[in-house]
């Protein structure tokens, strides 16, 4: 039989002050209640607590909130179990350790801000070391556990957006999983480092396979950094930025992995676009700035800027044109140009650098595989071709201008093989005499100088 509130001498009764009393039949409370000291209810699996109200613990406020200190360190404590003696749960079952569902049925034309669960911490002191959060999520293995099934998610952290046909996203309105926004006035004294989003791995901890994964189907940018609306970057900032210089294994900063069925278009692993909108000259917009530094009195074996390459090692490839490199000025309106070169390669020297063997501002090199390699038609290859037909010629094979101090030896410099090219006279030709030159071009054939005979045109 069900007593009601009991106490020391059963059953309790008024002014209820000489506890501790326990009620054991169901019971139902109007209006506010206050408990002040432990509250202990019911039993943990077939009891429940029904609240249609608010419950507050404690008030956010100076001296007002729960009071933490070494022997009281948590404000609110929930601990839910998959007991081990119990049964596995049905699939298809969610379980929570705690569950919030905030239903909207009304809606809303005003600014307001809802949120179904708000995690805040409000700093009013100095912090020293440690880890400080509005929000914390833990997944924690205890013991030998596998996590198994191809494709399932275990996470710190899980957050989804669900909707059906019904919902409507009207242009201009943001709809996402996660934001996260700079709030941070301008006025705050910064001296260390401040993020948006930080991935931290530990010393000696396993290492992760990325930092960040996007696995979305039909996302047309799955990484987006997207600066339409306003400026995003400040002078010497960048959109994306990779600092690893501390490496100590060959490796790479940047890695793009891009396979496609596509029968036509292009199809580009990186693609960078760079639209100068200056009112006046002094800009330099580069598609693409790609340096290969070596750190002062360290070691390089081979330095390359940009080291671009086609592979068809895997056989049986047919192609059109392969080309490694490609240079393309592209022109459909009028423009005014000072100096235009499609391809354009500078060497800075100083005299006092030591170079032991090739020393060239352009190096082409046939290097032989898979055998004796193949003679390939020429090193240099000029052509000239047409969209609509006009001029498409050019006024010079090689320009070297008008200066006098562009060649220090000759002109060119030829293996003397006695076929192509003779450092002596070969039976096959015949001396041109008694016509004398009007100047010469020095080449040297081997090691040894010699010199094409240069004539005026003949009188007419």
């Amino acid at each position: 039989m069900a007593l009601g509130l009991i106490g020391t001498n059963n059953p309790a009764s008024p002014p209820y002050k000489n506890g501790p009393y326990t009620w054991d039949a169901d019971i139902t409370f109007s209006g506010t209640i206050t408990f002040t000291g432990s509250f202990t209810f019911g039993d943990a699996v077939t009891d429940t607590l029904t609240v249609n109200g608010t419950i507050t613990q404690g008030a956010f406020g100076d001296a007002s909130g729960i009071a933490l200190t070494d022997s009281n360190l948590k404000a609110h404590e929930i601990y839910p179990e998959l007991a081990a003696a119990g049964d596995a749960l049905t699939g298809g079952n969610v379980a929570y350790g705690i569950r919030n569902r905030f239903l909207v049925n009304k809606a809303q034309t005003n600014n307001v801000s809802l949120y179904a669960t708000q995690g805040q911490m409000r700093v009013k002191a100095n912090l020293a070391a440690g880890v400080h959060a509005g929000l914390y999520g833990y997944f924690e293995q205890s013991g030998t556990v596998t996590l198994s099934s191809s494709g399932s998610f275990n996470t710190a952290c899980n957050l989804a957006v669900e909707g059906s046909s019904g919902l409507t996203v009207d242009s201009g309105v943001n709809l996402a999983i996660c934001v996260m926004t700079n709030v941070l006035d301008n006025s705050a004294t910064v001296n260390g480092n401040y993020y948006g989003l930080l991935i931290r791995e530990s010393s000696g901890k396993k290492t992760m396979k990325a930092g960040i994964i996007v696995n979305a189907a039909a996302t047309s940018a799955p990484i987006l950094v997207d600066g339409s609306s306003a400026a995003l970057l400040a002078s010497g900032e960048q959109a994306i930025y990779v600092n690893c210089p501390s490496e100590t294994v060959a490796t790479n900063g940047m890695w793009v992995t891009l396979k496609s069925t596509v029968t036509s278009g292009d199809l580009s692993g990186l693609r960078s676009q760079v639209t100068s909108n200056s009112a006046s000259s002094g800009a330099n917009p580069r598609g693409v700035y790609s340096q290969a530094l070596v750190g002062a009195s360290k070691f390089a074996a081979t330095a390359e800027g940009i080291l671009s390459t086609v592979d068809v090692s895997a056989g049986s490839c047919t192609i059109t044109d392969a080309t490694c490199v490609v240079g393309h000025f592209s022109t459909g309106a009028s423009a005014t140009i000072t100096n235009l070169a499609v391809g354009k390669f500078r060497a800075q020297t100083r005299g006092d650098e030591t170079v032991s063997g090739i020393d060239t501002l352009l190096m082409l090199q046939n290097e032989a595989v898979g055998g004796n390699g193949r003679q390939m038609d020429s090193w240099i290859n000029c052509t000239t071709t047409s969209l609509s037909g006009g001029i498409k010629a050019a006024g010079f094979l090689i320009d070297g201008g008008t200066s006098t101090d562009l060649l220090g030896t000759a002109f060119a410099r030829l293996p003397d093989d006695q076929t192509i090219v003779s450092d002596d006279n070969q039976s096959i030709l015949v001396d041109i005499s008694g016509t004398t030159n009007d100047g010469f071009i020095k080449v040297v054939v081997g090691s040894a100088d010699k010199y094409i005979a240069l004539y005026d045109l003949k009188s007419s």
